[in-house]
This record gives structure tokens, sequence and C-alpha cells, in this order.
């Protein structure tokens, strides 16, 4: 038997040159640098910013390449804003890639999650306690509540 480096060859005389090959995790979180509270899933419907736990599913997240963003913790959930207005709620919902609610896009630049339907529109804290993000109109970077909309991601 000849040693390989080809992680499905399992010959037991070669174990320590066996490699696992994992996939790099997509899972994020989503802190709000402001005030470093955490996105979080709450239950199955609804969204808040919370401190930070090391191990919570329900703070992971996934921004895919549809533009959905989409719970870790809750299954088949993503965030959906169907309000296209200040204060527009922000909830849990199920995934949908044709539910227009459920487009974002995270602008590296400004570091804002902006709404893709809701043009103009971003996410945003709500509060320094965070436990009523929604939707706001998009901050420009010299607005001093723009905090409310910076996210690192």
């Amino acid at each position: 038997v000849v040693p390989s480096l080809d992680p499905v060859v399992t010959h037991p005389d070669f174990k320590n040159q066996q490699l696992n090959l994992l996939a790099p995790s997509l899972d994020r979180v989503v802190i709000n640098t402001a005030f470093g509270s955490v996105l979080t899933a709450v239950g199955d419907a609804a969204v808040a910013f919370q401190p930070l736990v090391a191990s919570s599913v329900k703070q992971l997240w996934q921004l895919d390449s549809s533009h959905l963003l989409q719970s870790t913790g809750a299954t088949n959930k993503c965030v959906d804003a169907y309000e296209a207005q200040n204060g527009g709620t922000v909830r849990l919902w199920d995934c949908s890639a044709t539910d227009v609610n459920q487009l974002w896009m995270y602008d590296d630049t400004t570091k804002q999650l902006r709404h893709k339907t809701h043009v103009g529109y971003c996410l945003d804290i709500g509060s320094p306690t965070g436990e009523a993000p929604h939707l706001w109109t998009c901050l420009p970077t010299t607005h001093a509540d723009v905090k409310n909309q910076v996210f690192v991601f």
C-alpha cells in the first residue's frame, strides 16, 4: 500500500497521514459595534439584540449567495422585514428565496445590513438594549445615530 494524502484513504497503516477536510463554516455572529449586542433568534418568530453567549447557535447566521440572512439555531428561519417604513417590523419567517422581504446585503464600506427590496432601509438595533430591532432609513456614516445600524458580520 502506498501512503497517500487523499482523505478517503483509510488504510490502518497510514492513520497519521490521513486528513479530514472540513468545509469552512459560513456561520457568523452579527454584532452591533456601538452596544456590543448580538443578533439573536428568539424562539421561532422574533429577533433581538442580546449579549453574546459563546455557545449559542441562536446567535449564528449565514448570509448566503441568494441574500437570505438565515438563522443557524432556528430551523429554516430567515430575517424578514415586510414593512418598508421607519420602525418596520423585523422578524423570523420561513426561509424562501422568492420572498422579497428576506433579501439583505452587507455593505462592507458602511457596515450596514441593507434591505435589497426595500431600498434605502437598513437593519437598525432600535435601542441600546436591542429588544426591538426594526427597519429604518439607512443613515449616512456622518449621522449621530448611524451607530444603531453598524454591524460587524
